[in-house]
């Protein structure tokens, strides 16, 4: 199967070809030649904070491990877009308040079954307190307070060791999850109560 930038190129003359078909000649001389292309894969991560807020609608410079830089833009929600292939890490710049920031992601993330898949995610999700954490653990004690911080955080129970519903909320707050933190914390209202005899009615939220 092949990709080309601006569609298949050129365009076939029907949906289908027999087996041996000459009507495709053109496609049949691009496979007996070697091409090269670059695959991209994009990561959407999300500039918010706890305790500094929402980067929302705002220019970012994106630092690749890859020794690439570009700049980029947030959305209205602190979403900015960054190419997961370029290194395993990037250093996003910007501004908030009057203070200039850094934050480090990492991209290129072990499972989350490893302490190293635990530790890169939730520094990932704001649980850290450096600004440039190495890739690894460098400490048992703050691994553990981080994830028994976002377990309490998600209705779980800490532990002395990180446990496997931890693991799997961590996976999917991180991996899935793309709400910004007030809305990770918001109460669901109190849905009324049924009267009898009434017909059930689907809820939409």
């Amino acid at each position: 199967m092949f990709f080309f930038r601006h569609g298949i190129d050129p365009q076939p003359l029907d949906t289908i070809s027999n087996s041996g078909s000459t009507d495709y000649p053109a496609w049949r001389e691009r496979t007996q030649k070697e091409h090269d292309f670059r695959s991209s894969f994009v990561h959407r991560v999300i500039l918010d904070d706890p305790l500094y807020g929402l980067v929302a609608s705002q220019s970012v410079e994106l630092l690749y491990g890859d020794g690439t830089t570009r700049t980029a833009s947030t959305d209205e929600e602190g979403v900015v877009e960054v190419d997961a292939l370029r290194g395993v890490s990037v250093k996003i710049r910007f501004g908030q308040g009057d203070e200039p920031r850094e934050r480090l992601v990492f991209l290129d993330l072990p499972s989350v079954d490893s302490d190293v898949g635990v530790w890169q995610r939730l520094h990932n999700l704001g649980y850290g307190q450096v600004a440039d954490p190495p890739a690894e653990p460098d400490d048992q004690n703050e691994l553990l307070r981080m994830a028994n911080n976002f377990a309490m955080e998600n209705g779980l129970e800490p532990g002395l060791i990180i446990e496997s519903p931890v693991r799997v909320a961590l996976r999917t707050a991180h991996d899935h999850d793309m709400r910004s933190w007030p809305n990770r914390f918001e109460q669901e209202e109190a849905l009324p109560e049924e009267v009898e005899g009434e017909n059930d009615k689907e809820s939409v939220s």
